[in-house]
């Protein structure tokens, strides 16, 4: 059955094969060059869904996925060789000559069938040289994250952080509760502003505290760290789901879908929208998020022109507490989706350290502080984070 046969392709029956192949070329070709910059993302794709979207996996799960974990690393390895080659001979190669080339002698060898397999071929080959990178990268996170942290999304944030710097982006701007504590090799926190105001929010139209809010009254919220405090507290409220931007929520409270909601005050105060809370929540009641309050500067590492501008926007004090408290939340393997509180306070040269572990259902709380010099604020943190998780035992986090 020939190619021009209208059976097979009824179109290709005005072409010849050497335009069908070409016509080949420019549409999976076009598909490449519009999917470039998602790159990282639809690496990251497959592995992020190999655990579920929970914040604490089973230990079976886990101890399936530590299993297979020596397999991932040896696939990795070998994907480095091609991958490392595709980089060093086609740096600098535009892509449709590349690939024109390589289905034009396929096509002249051995037809369409040949073009379409050599374009096929190479083109992976091109493809992951241009991910070389990233696929690394996002490969060995796969393989070696906590899986506490992995089953909360952290690849995602990961091929979207390396993402928008692998393609030209100097630095970027993040909130620091959101960036995970392990990050991709090359990129680095390299700078942090001065800190807003860490204390959450209490946001209802009728009540003034958590203390005044009846009996069996419903709050929203989408944090499981405020979820598992307010149970811890009050274990007769109702917790219902509580997603969107500010003016969505706001919106639900008016319509009586709950009667309160919790935001972080740094937020609303950026957002000129303070006059929106009923009053600030201090952290002796509800201790708020890691880092909450906190905006970091992400670049990549030894870029020293990039870091020179950014060094004189470095917030000392700002850093030295994000130290202890992200230390903290790295030992207990912890993200922004895990019920952990922690907040870090600087008086004078001595630190201030204050953490927390809920159970999801609010049944149990395990707090710890520890106060030492500064320039010990990362060996507090962890050893704060090393007392807990002795204590809370595994699967403490387990709902």
């Amino acid at each position: 059955m020939s190619l021009a046969e209208p059976r097979l392709y009824p179109f290709a029956a005005h072409v010849s094969q050497g335009q069908f192949a070409a016509l080949i070329v420019v549409a999976v070709g076009a598909l490449c060059l519009l999917l470039q910059p998602y790159a990282p993302w639809l690496v990251a794709f497959p592995a992020a869904w190999t655990v579920p979207a929970t914040d604490i996996v089973g230990a079976g799960l886990e101890a399936v996925l530590n299993a297979i974990k020596p397999v991932m690393r040896f696939v990795s390895w070998l994907l480095s060789f091609p991958m490392a080659w595709a980089n060093a001979i086609l740096a600098g190669m535009p892509w449709p000559f590349v690939i024109g080339l390589v289905t034009a002698v396929g096509w002249h060898l051995g037809g369409v069938r040949m073009a379409a397999l050599g374009f096929l071929g190479f083109g992976f080959v091109l493809m992951s040289g241009y991910w070389t990178e990233s696929m690394n990268t996002l490969s060995l996170v796969a393989v070696s994250v906590p899986l506490a942290i992995a089953a909360g999304g952290l690849l995602g944030i990961l091929a979207n952080e390396y993402a928008r710097l692998r393609a030209g982006l100097l630095a970027m701007l993040d909130a620091m509760q959101t960036i995970p504590t392990l990050l991709p090799d090359g990129l680095a926190i390299t700078a942090l502003l001065p800190r807003e105001d860490v204390r959450d929010a209490f946001i209802s139209p009728r009540h003034e505290s958590i203390a005044a809010l009846p009996e069996g009254a419903v709050v929203g919220t989408s944090s499981l760290r405020r979820r598992a405090q307010l149970l811890n507290r009050r274990p007769d409220l109702t917790i219902v789901e509580f997603r969107g931007n500010v003016q969505t929520r706001m919106r639900k409270l008016g319509e009586g879908v709950a009667e309160a909601t919790f935001l972080a005050c740094a937020g609303l105060n950026r957002l000129g929208m303070a006059g929106e809370m009923r009053g600030a929540i201090e952290p002796e009641e509800m201790l708020p998020a890691v880092a909450q309050g906190a905006i970091g500067i992400e670049s990549r590492e030894g870029d020293e022109r990039i870091l020179s501008l950014l060094e004189p926007l470095h917030h000392r004090e700002t850093g030295l507490r994000l130290e202890a408290e992200r230390a903290f939340l790295a030992g207990l393997d912890g993200s922004c989706r895990t019920p952990i509180g922690g907040l870090a306070m600087l008086e004078g040269d001595t630190l201030w350290l204050r953490g927390e572990i809920v159970r999801p259902d609010g049944s149990e709380r395990l707090a710890t502080e520890r106060r030492g010099a500064a320039s010990d604020a990362a060996a507090m943190g962890a050893d704060a984070a090393e007392e807990l998780r002795g204590r809370g035992g595994h699967g403490f986090f387990e709902a």
